[in-house]
């Protein structure tokens, strides 16, 4: 099941999740928490609505992790770019 199934989440802590293929596109996001969440393969950009805390994000579209700097991700999604394919990945 997917753990972001409204078009608004608020003030929620996933621990992981696999949030790999998401959608972020019309997303609302603000004062959410994604610990040791699956990303890999996620597109589109969110609406950042408050402060998004992400923590050892995995980008890996695999089953090896492929844990990122959080910063960077975060950093793309405030500029509008969808986060960067993982490794190996075409871009």
């Amino acid at each position: 099941m997917n753990a972001l199934t409204t078009s608004a989440q608020r003030g929620a802590e996933l621990v992981r999740c696999d949030l790999r293929g998401v959608s972020w596109a019309g997303r609302k996001v603000g004062g959410v928490k994604l610990i040791d969440c699956r990303l890999g393969g996620a597109r589109g950009v969110p609406e950042l609505d408050g402060e998004v805390t992400l923590v050892r994000p995995d980008v890996g579209q695999g089953s090896e992790p492929e844990v990122v700097d959080a910063e960077a991700l975060l950093a793309r999604w405030r500029q509008g770019l969808e986060l960067a394919p993982a490794s190996g990945s075409p871009p």
